[in-house]
């Protein structure tokens, strides 16, 4: 696989797990899309530690912002 190869996958891994993992907290996409020891950083500062506590702070989102779309805006994977 060449490098720009690589770097359109990973593009598409990302826009996947937004589009179908995040914008209806599609547990199962995310299931396949991370890793058990994922490390998400939120805007707070705070972080959530490992898949299944990323798991629990996602699915009620869409319950408690039923409008809510998250969009991307920019990727940059060159370089």
């Amino acid at each position: 696989m060449t490098q720009e190869s690589q770097l359109e996958q990973n593009k598409f891994i990302v826009r996947r797990a937004i589009e179908e993992g995040w914008n209806p907290a599609n547990l199962a996409v995310i299931d396949e899309l991370y890793a058990a020891d994922f490390l998400f950083h939120q805007e707070s500062g705070e972080a959530v530690r490992g898949l299944e506590a990323f798991k629990t702070w996602i699915a009620p989102i869409p319950g408690a912002f039923p409008d809510i779309r998250y969009q991307i805006k920019a990727i940059h994977a060159e370089g």
